[in-house]
């Protein structure tokens, strides 16, 4: 089977996260014998440093074709007509003289619209996987509204990745999709397999942009009261954005200089030793179609505290943390309190067994390739 993935980005070493997902699934299905071209449409500003035009690189086993054109922030329909015009010729490149694939899968919503026409010009079917939190939102532009129904009912497929997430896309648009989660690498997010070294603190750790929906400086003011109760608590928080002087100086101002550290961007193993390290996982978030953060936690067997953002109502259980309002800080300390005395109630190795059988690479993938082979058999 041939299959053309249509995405934003690849993941380089000055955005770890860029097309993550994307790339993800892309590994497991090359993993479980799929013929896999990415097709990566970049069109971030001209402060992205990187080669312009097109470009060929193999990335984790994957063969990866990119085209970069220097576009930036745009309308949705500038950002779309300029895209849909580099895919075609991204296409041409990929797949030279008559060459084709069986079937394209785009993902995102812009990128989706753009791969509608391309499904249109070349006959393929279409699958999209939508990851988009602005789809989420209670109210959505018109006209991300108009490319989202064109992808949509363009595709022979709609996959959202979570339940709320599949809700929004019905409500919006009327359009019925299925629902396959994102992948959690479980060969690095695990429990430690060793006996876990005591620490002097008992460690809450947090993943995830440093930007308002997020709510780290709700994370921190909760914490802060908890610190102030249990002075043998600390917080590590991983990620990059905005509101890092902002944070910064809440943390000074709360007197938690020491007890609370903002480690920046790093990489997934970087993140994954910590959870080696530590206790428990915390993130506040207002808004998630997903919750690959929260997954990742729970895989290495961290109890966690998570928010009801549209992401973690889908696969949060009692045996897994806690399950509280989005902005609510009393909830929040009431939550990071109940894991802090009851820890040694929570079995890591239960936790990342029940997330393995869900969210592993060869879990989605085998869920993947049955929605391909349903397309391609009512062709």
């Amino acid at each position: 089977m041939k299959v053309a993935i249509v995405t934003r980005g690849i993941p380089d070493s000055q955005n770890l996260m860029n097309g993550i997902f994307e790339m993800d699934q892309a590994k497991a299905l090359v993993k479980a014998g799929v013929e896999v071209k990415l097709l990566v449409v970049d069109l971030r500003s001209v402060r992205r440093k990187r080669k312009f035009g097109l470009s060929k690189v193999k990335q984790n086993g994957v063969d990866c074709y990119i085209i970069s054109v220097p576009l930036g922030i745009a309308p949705y329909s500038v950002f779309c007509k300029v895209g849909t015009k580099a895919l075609k010729k991204l296409y041409n490149y990929a797949y030279p003289d008559g060459e084709k694939p069986d079937l394209i899968h785009a993902h995102f919503t812009r990128q989706s619209a753009m791969a509608a026409q391309l499904s249109k010009e070349t006959g393929l079917p279409l699958i999209v996987t939508e990851h988009s939190s602005d789809i989420n939102k209670e109210e959505i532009s018109d006209s991300l509204l108009k490319i989202a129904k064109k992808a949509y009912s363009s595709a022979d497929k709609v996959i959202a990745v979570s339940n709320p997430l599949k809700k929004s896309i019905k409500e919006k648009t009327g359009v019925n999709s299925v629902v396959i989660p994102n992948i959690v690498d479980t060969d690095i997010f695990k429990p430690n397999e060793g006996i876990k070294e005591p620490e002097d603190c008992f460690t809450f750790v947090s993943v995830g942009g440093l930007i308002k929906r997020k709510r780290m400086d709700l994370l921190i003011s909760a914490f802060g009261r908890i610190h102030k109760q249990y002075p043998d608590t600390r917080l590590v928080i991983f990620g990059r954005g905005a509101e890092r002087d902002m944070l910064e100086s809440l943390i000074t101002s709360s007197g938690l200089d020491g007890s609370v550290e903002l480690r920046g961007l790093v990489t997934r193993d970087e993140i994954a030793a910590q959870y080696q390290k530590a206790d428990c996982f915390a993130l506040l978030s207002e808004r998630e179609t997903f919750g690959v953060a929260y997954i990742e936690a729970l895989a290495a067997g961290l109890p966690v505290v998570a928010t009801k953002c549209s992401g973690p109502e889908d696969f949060m259980k009692e045996e897994f943390g806690c399950l509280i309002d989005i902005n609510d800080e009393n909830q929040a300390v009431g939550a990071m309190e109940l894991l802090y005395k009851n820890i040694d109630k929570y079995s890591p190795d239960n936790i990342s067994k029940e997330i393995k059988a869900t969210f592993s690479p060869e879990s989605v993938s085998e869920s993947v390739i049955k929605i391909y082979r349903e397309v391609l058999e009512n062709r």
